[in-house]
């Protein structure tokens, strides 16, 4: 899927002061994402689109050398369809820093861009970001513009535990961003102590679909940072899943879990099966570097204390399927990972 995305770095410290365009961000963003208009162009972009959509994100205030955001020009093409604001949190940010990122993505030139995302956890901490701040307004009527653009505009909001869901206030700006023809989509990852349990995610995903919320993933905690305290084994996440997806209605069960943001890709912990080697995970990728990969079942040896993919081993000889076909210093890959 394609996506562009871009955050605030020095911006988020800048509230109050002047709100100007960064300088260059549209002739950055043409190299990056194709001007259009010419038949060449579009011809070009539509042989790149029968290869699959793709991701481009370039986020936390990194800027070239003429001021404009760091966006990969080099990298990415016309396919993109779907431009990612993150950060940090892109939230922190103005209404009128907000719409200097995202009005460009607005002209007919960048029509092949479907989808605005914005990955926020604003939501959560501070959700009178969307009704009491000063700017408050202008940030939905940034959100309904796009929505009038023909944009697909997305929340990618992080929700933890369902104690969050419970205020006033959160209700109040899920209700306010959803009148602006926007949609919300939560994600989280799976923590130790905090909301290792079927029942907790069971009556968040319940509470978001009852609020007009997507649950969209259950992650694993990543493998960085001091994770010894926060990280469960693999076997138990996809437990706490599996009995939490049981507990709810079709309508509730669409997040997609547990899921690690590998080097390949998303890898998807289908379930456990029996092989003639012994007990294995079933695993598949959502998303994927080359379009190939996608949706094709492959196995790992259970191992009950494996936390990251990297503890786990394939079952079928000492390589993965895409390491075999292109060996593991290959980066030319056909898309990044939504």
């Amino acid at each position: 899927m394609g996506e562009v995305g871009g955050a605030g770095g020095e911006d988020q410290d800048h509230r109050g002061g002047p709100e100007e365009p960064a300088a260059g961000f549209e002739t950055a963003l043409e190299r990056a994402v194709g001007q259009g208009g010419g038949d060449d162009d579009e011809q070009g972009a539509e042989g790149h689109r029968s290869d699959g959509d793709r991701l481009l994100t370039a986020a936390g205030g990194e800027r070239g050398g003429d001021g404009a955001p760091d966006l990969g020009a080099d990298e990415v093409a016309e396919e993109a369809s779907d431009v990612l604001f993150t950060g940090g949190d892109p939230l922190i940010m103005s209404a009128a820093r907000q719409e200097s990122w995202v009005d460009p993505l607005l002209k007919h030139d960048f029509d092949h861009i479907r989808n605005l995302r914005f990955g926020t956890k604003a939501l959560s901490y501070w959700p009178y970001r969307f009704f009491a701040d000063g700017d408050a307004d202008d940030l939905l009527r940034l959100f309904e513009r796009c929505v009038d653009a023909g944009r697909h505009v997305a929340l990618m909001a992080h929700f933890s535990h369902p104690r969050e869901l419970e205020t006033d206030a959160v209700r109040t700006a899920i209700s306010r961003i959803r009148s602006t023809g926007a949609v919300i989509r939560a994600q989280a990852p799976v923590v130790r102590h905090v909301n290792d349990d079927a029942e907790t995610w069971a009556s968040m995903w319940r509470e978001l679909v009852r609020l007009g919320a997507m649950p969209y993933y259950m992650f694993v905690e990543r493998d960085t940072g001091a994770r010894s305290y926060f990280e469960l084994p693999l076997l138990r996440a996809f437990e706490i899943y599996r009995d939490a997806f049981s507990r709810v209605s079709g309508l509730e069960r669409t997040a997609r879990g547990p899921v690690m943001s590998t080097a390949p890709g998303k890898v998807l912990i289908d379930g456990t099966v029996q092989l003639g080697s012994g007990p294995a995970f079933a695993l598949r990728l959502l998303q994927a570097r080359k379009r190939s990969w996608l949706a094709r079942p492959f196995f790992a040896h259970l191992d009950e204390h494996a936390v990251w993919f990297d503890d786990l081993r394939p079952v079928d000889g000492d390589r993965w399927f895409w390491e075999e076909s292109h060996g593991d210093d290959d980066l030319t890959f056909d898309s990044m990972p939504a």
